[in-house]
C-alpha cells in the first residue's frame, strides 16, 4: 500500500515538474520570437 502510495507521489512530481518546464520553453520561445520580430521591424 505504501509502495503505490509512494509511486504515484513520485510519479505526480514528475508531471509536474515536466509542466513548469513545458510552460518555461513556451515562454522562452515566446519571447525569442518577439525579440525576432522587433529585430525585423527596427531593421
Amino acid at each position: 500500500m505504501i509502495y503505490i502510495l509512494a509511486m504515484r507521489t513520485f510519479f505526480f512530481l514528475n508531471i509536474k515538474n515536466f509542466v513548469i518546464k513545458e510552460k518555461l520553453s513556451a515562454k522562452k520561445k515566446f519571447l525569442i520570437n518577439l525579440f525576432s520580430v522587433i529585430g525585423q521591424k527596427r531593421s
